[in-house]
């Protein structure tokens, strides 16, 4: 005979209540953003009900957008009303593994992709080096004077690409490359060193994935660096998850 119940749901969905606790929820005008479920929103400035994706740091929260079950899709579209949870426990996506112990975070921002670009040896006389930026070849670098300053010339080179916001030596064989947009990752193909008497091999590694903007409104645990997210005060996690999954936001807006 079972004598035990539990008291939140096992699985839920983004946007879901987590129990049959108390809850304060709000009606709010949605002017701008499509608002997925269960993500975070602000105050929209001088709209005294209107909510939006976070967009800033000094953003108002305002609570989580809940589940609307006659809602065909997993979103409310702009210029509809939209139910506004600012207390209660309410399912959550999260970019990062969360626990009940960590501090809550939601983001206002995307975030652009990082990679390395890294050699096996330094450079030497007579060496060429080419490469493609998402399918567009650069301009090819040949050695001159010594390894470091060939290193440089190639993040120069690197730079000049559209996709790119800053390719930078970080390593005596080192470039990390910053993507230009949050919603475009850099593919670099082709990468070839010929001539001299030897040839570097290198290698690419992306350090840090990128997050598109209109996934603004997810929760993680800090402000990310750079910074892109804000701190909740008035919220704690009542249950944790792996990053990409479902956590329980417990709200006391």
């Amino acid at each position: 005979m079972q004598t035990s119940y539990d008291f939140e749901m096992a699985v839920g969905t983004k946007g879901q209540r987590a129990d049959n606790g108390h809850y304060d929820i709000l009606s709010k005008n949605n002017p701008v953003d499509r608002l997925y479920f269960g993500r975070g929103v602000a105050k929209v400035a001088g709209d005294e009900d209107g909510v939006q994706l976070p967009d800033a740091a000094d953003n108002r929260f305002e609570g989580c957008v809940l589940r609307d079950m006659g809602e065909p899709n997993e979103y409310f579209e702009p210029l509809s009303s939209v139910p506004v949870v600012q207390r209660g426990r309410i399912f959550v996506e999260v970019e990062e593994a969360v626990t009940p112990d960590d501090d809550v975070y939601a983001t206002f921002d995307g975030r652009a992709q990082v990679q390395t670009l890294t050699f096996d040896a330094d450079f030497v006389e007579g060496n060429k080096i080419d490469m493609n930026i998402n399918g567009i070849a650069i301009n090819a670098v040949v050695f001159n004077i010594n390894h470091d300053t060939t290193l440089v010339a190639l993040a120069v080179e690197i730079a000049l690409s559209d996709a790119v916001e800053s390719a930078e030596v970080t390593g005596a064989r080192e470039i990390t490359i910053t993507s230009a947009s949050h919603s475009t990752d850099i593919a670099i193909t082709g990468l070839a060193v010929t001539g001299g008497l030897s040839q570097p091999g290198g290698a690419v590694a992306e350090t840090i994935s990128s997050i598109l903007n209109t996934e603004r409104g997810k929760f993680r645990t800090d402000a990310d660096s750079p910074v892109r997210a804000f701190q909740v005060t008035n919220a704690k996690w009542f249950k944790g998850a792996a990053a990409g999954g479902l956590a329980i936001l417990d709200l006391n807006l």
